[in-house]
């Protein structure tokens, strides 16, 4: 093979590697932002609730924001500061 042509190869793989490169952070930005998005639309949502029916989801109006983001560790019972 000709040095022009695995110049050319080496190139164009270069090419696709940056462009998966860029893709996947694309996709990964808008799971980010999807999740962040269900987030705040749950809040939201749980914000419209009742003292009462919160009550009975086991919430107080305080605590939505973290039972929402996850506030409990994945590998404890404990739960961390919000």
């Amino acid at each position: 093979m000709s040095p022009i042509i695995s110049t050319s190869a080496a190139r164009q793989s270069g090419a696709c590697e940056l462009f998966g490169r860029m893709a996947r952070a694309a996709r990964h930005g808008w799971q980010l932002y999807r999740a962040w998005y269900v987030q705040e639309a749950t809040i939201a949502y749980l914000k419209t609730l009742s003292d009462r029916q919160l009550k009975d989801i086991g919430l107080t109006r305080s605590q939505i924001g973290c039972a929402v983001r996850g506030a409990f560790d994945r590998h404890s019972t404990h739960p961390r500061d919000c």
